[in-house]
């Protein structure tokens, strides 16, 4: 079975400058840039609100896909953006479902991060791009009720 695929983009609190980027684990990616585990870049510009994703069938056609959008003008990427989240906000919070029981990261494991909560099913289509007139299903989406809210160890 073939690993699935994320594209995503990250922005600054400003929504100044951009990073794109592409995993197999969204929510685990997102969290490390949010708490600055990675040097680089997103740590340097402080890209930590997720404002784009899109989920591939598997991880090939995701990077490929990811060096598209690289070579995109800002605008294209802006319009882009603006068509599935027109206030840039973070949507960390949405894929992770929040409202629901917290978990740490150690509770995320293996396999199971392959998963985008109901809350965003109907972001999501086949076609890899953002829909509204034409939801995911629910069999399209694995593990919906994952419990993928992090919370800071003490």
């Amino acid at each position: 079975m073939k690993k699935q695929g994320y594209i995503y983009i990250l922005s600054n609190k400003y929504n100044t400058t951009l990073y794109i980027g592409v995993t197999s684990d969204l929510i685990k990616r997102i969290y490390k840039h949010k708490n600055k585990f990675f040097d680089g870049f997103s740590k340097t510009y402080n890209t930590t609100k997720l404002v784009y994703f899109e989920v591939s069938d598997d991880m090939n056609s995701a990077i490929a896909r990811e060096k598209v959008l690289k070579r995109w003008k800002r605008k294209w990427k802006d319009d882009l953006i603006k068509s599935f989240n027109p206030t840039y906000k973070d949507l960390y919070e949405e894929i992770c479902g929040a409202g629901e029981d917290p978990a740490t990261p150690d509770q995320i494991r293996g396999d199971d991060p392959h998963v985008i909560p109901h809350l965003m099913r109907d972001r999501i289509n086949t076609n890899n791009k953002p829909n509204t007139d034409n939801p995911a299903t629910p069999d399209q989406i694995r593990g919906d009720d994952l419990h993928c809210h992090f919370k800071e160890k003490s």
